[in-house]
């Protein structure tokens, strides 16, 4: 026996991509970087840094990212 309750009649929502945008900016100033610059992330947002970084790299290919371990967490630098 299963815990999941069958249910009819519920309607499918719009895939994410059909759907408004809902705006939400990201924490990490991936956007906002020029070439050569970066920023140092703690350890504790090393995860959700990489999430947002790889994300940005598919919605821009024109931008790439180096990240590293260092001293403090990580630092990111844009490379192109």
């Amino acid at each position: 026996m299963n815990n999941y309750k069958l249910e009819t009649g519920i309607l499918i929502p719009a895939k994410l991509s059909d759907a408004p945008k809902r705006g939400r900016q990201s924490e990490f100033p991936f956007n906002d970087m020029k070439v050569n610059q970066s920023f140092l992330v703690p350890k504790a947002k090393k995860a959700g840094m990489l999430t947002a970084m790889y994300r940005t790299k598919r919605l821009n290919a024109n931008q790439e990212f180096v990240v590293r371990d260092v001293r403090g967490g990580s630092r990111v630098w844009r490379t192109k």
